[in-house]
C-alpha cells in the first residue's frame, strides 16, 4: 500500500486526496487513516491547545506576518511569509512551551509547531505496519523533504530491507538522496517497473514450476 506521513490534520490531508481513497497518517501520526472504516485517534488535550492558540494570538498582534495553525491536537507557528522572523517565532512559541512542558517542539519548513510527545512520523509508520499485520512482506520505503521526516527515515532504516530517501539538500538519516520532485516522480517510475518485472518473473517461474510438477 501507498500511503501518505504528513503533518497537516486529516480533513486537510484529505482534501488532497480526494481523488482517491489514500490511507494517510495526519499530523505526524496522531491521526490515521487507514479506510472508511478504520480510523486510529491519540487522545488529545484540546483545552492546552486552545489556550496556547490564545496566548499566540496575543504575542503575534504586533507580527502580522506570522500565521498561527490550530490543528486542534497541535498548533504550529508559520513564518514563511517572513523568514528573517524566524528567531521571534521561535521565542514566542517557546515561552508556550514553558506553561505546557508536556508539549515537545519540532521545527519543519518555516514552522515551529508545538505537539504532543506521541506525535512521530516513524511511530506514525510503525502501527500502519502494525494495522496490516505483515511486516516480512512489506520492503517499506519512506520519502520525505522536511526535517520532521528524519523520525520516519531513522525508522524505516532500522527495519530489513528499509529504504529512507531524502529530497533535497541538508543532513539527514536518511540512507538516499534525490534532488527535487521531478527525481521523486522519475524514481517513482523506475520502481513501478521494477516490481511488475519482478511479479511478471514470479509469475513466470510459478507456471514453470507447475508444469514441472505435472509432467513428473
Amino acid at each position: 500500500p501507498v500511503v501518505a506521513v504528513t503533518g497537516r490534520d486529516i480533513d486537510s490531508a484529505r482534501k488532497l486526496f480526494e481523488s482517491i481513497d489514500l490511507p494517510i497518517a495526519a499530523l505526524h501520526g496522531l491521526e490515521i487513516y487507514l479506510g472508511k472504516e478504520t480510523e486510529l485517534h491519540t487522545a488529545k488535550n484540546f483545552l492546552e491547545i486552545s489556550h496556547i492558540y490564545n496566548m499566540l494570538t496575543k504575542a503575534c498582534r504586533t507580527y502580522p506576518d506570522l500565521l498561527i495553525e490550530n490543528k486542534k491536537s497541535s498548533i504550529a507557528l508559520h513564518y514563511r511569509k517572513a523568514p528573517e522572523l524566524e528567531c521571534i517565532a521561535k521565542k514566542i512559541i517557546l515561552e508556550s512551551q514553558l506553561i505546557f512542558p508536556d508539549l515537545k517542539l519540532i521545527q519543519g519548513k518555516f514552522v515551529y509547531e508545538l505537539v504532543p510527545t506521541q506525535a512521530n512520523k516513524g511511530l506514525a509508520i510503525k502501527r500502519v505496519l502494525a494495522h496490516y499485520n505483515q511486516h516480512d512482506l512489506y520492503i517499506p520505503v519512506f520519502i520525505g523533504d522536511d526535517v520532521t521526516d528524519e523520525d520516519g527515515f531513522y525508522f524505516v532504516n532500522q527495519m530489513t530491507h528499509g529504504i529512507s530517501i531524502k529530497v533535497g539538500q541538508g543532513l539527514t538519516h536518511a540512507k538516499y538522496l534525490l534532488q527535487d520532485t521531478k527525481q521523486v516522480y522519475e524514481f517513482l517510475e523506475l520502481f513501478l517497473k521494477h516490481i511488475q518485472n519482478h511479479d511478471n518473473n514470479i509469475k513466470g517461474n510459478n507456471n514453470f514450476g507447475g508444469e514441472k510438477i505435472c509432467l513428473n
